[in-house]
């Protein structure tokens, strides 16, 4: 079989019902209960009680995370595809939606543009559709839109890994991410592992695991904990309820 290679993953998704397609798997899966459970995690872990007042979604899709943000979070979510955002604004009316290619956003173009300017990114399901030669300058860039990020990626301890499904499904070693966040004075906060297993072959290891970034500082190395885990355990800072 031929393999279809796309510009972009927002081409990809302009087939035609495949954007349909896609938020009925999301939502039979449930996933984005699972990332909001995480972005309420990962807003703990920066300190018991905090909301940040202005959140940029990379590759917002359908807006179903978005639906799920508190009325009172000032809200950006962006996306290459014109469908997705389509849908996105009919789900979430009062959210602001606009479509770009993250490869050249910047804090400048999202205060000229949107007069915006965040203090919390997230992406989901994301940054593993760019290919490894251009990975590292994407990620570095994105790092340090906001002062807290919240990406998830998938890891692998066997070597990078770019498998061209649906464009591209990318994992990455530890080495990568550290070297990308040395450049960006960033580090890791906390750590959430939602999956563990292997990549399509059946042999690659494969982790996502979805980290919380800061600007760097000094202080203490980052928790690693699964999402059960980080759900199930009582908090002694805070009343942890998932919606």
């Amino acid at each position: 079989m031929t393999e279809v290679r796309f510009p972009n993953i927002g081409d990809y998704y302009l087939q035609p019902g495949l954007a349909e397609k896609e938020e009925r798997g999301w939502l039979s899966q449930g996933l984005y209960k699972k990332y909001w459970e995480i972005v309420q995690a990962a807003w703990e872990a920066i300190s018991p009680g905090y909301r940040p007042k202005k959140v940029l979604e990379l590759g917002c899709g359908s807006g179903l995370l978005a639906s799920l943000l508190p009325s009172e979070v000032d809200y950006l979510g962006v996306d290459i595809n014109k469908r997705f955002l389509e849908m996105a604004e009919a789900r979430n009316p009062t959210r602001r939606f606009a479509q770009e290619d993250v490869r050249g956003l910047t804090i400048g173009k999202l205060r000229a543009k949107h007069g915006f300017r965040a203090d919390f990114v997230m992406a989901f399901a994301f940054l593993k559709h760019f290919p490894l030669d251009s990975w590292n300058e994407t990620f570095q860039q994105l790092l340090i839109l906001a002062p807290y990020s919240l990406f998830q990626l998938q890891v692998t301890p066997m070597g990078d890994v770019d498998d061209g499904v649906e464009f591209h499904h990318v994992s990455v070693e530890h080495a990568r991410i550290d070297h990308c966040i040395g450049r960006a004075q960033r580090e890791v906060l906390a750590v959430w592992t939602t999956f563990e297993g292997t990549l399509g072959d059946g042999k690659t290891l494969m982790r996502e695991n979805t980290y919380l970034f800061q600007e760097s500082v000094e202080g203490p190395e980052a928790k690693e904990v699964s999402l059960d885990e980080q759900m199930s355990e009582p908090s002694t800072d805070s009343d942890e309820s998932t919606p």
